[in-house]
């Protein structure tokens, strides 16, 4: 099976954004932004996608994309 690696806390640390700082921007649960920065996430809320982007735009200035928050690993390179 492939594998999904989450990238937020990358793009987090770039810029000095904390964590509960993006959750008040984003509006979303500070609970929800650090299971995300952990990669302990089996599912992903679109809504929370497109909050988060919208707050690491407003808090940055940069237009970020899914792909720059999810990576997708296939199963055959995580195999060997």
């Amino acid at each position: 099976m492939g594998q999904i690696v989450f990238k937020l806390s990358e793009v987090m640390r770039r810029h000095g954004i904390r964590q509960r700082q993006l959750a008040a921007i984003a509006k979303v649960r500070p609970a929800a932004i650090n299971a995300l920065y952990h990669g302990n996430r089996e599912r992903v809320n679109v809504a929370h996608l497109v909050a988060i982007l919208d707050g690491l735009y407003t808090l940055t200035g940069h237009t970020y994309t899914v792909a720059d928050l999810l990576e997708y690993t296939p199963a055959e390179a995580t195999e060997t």
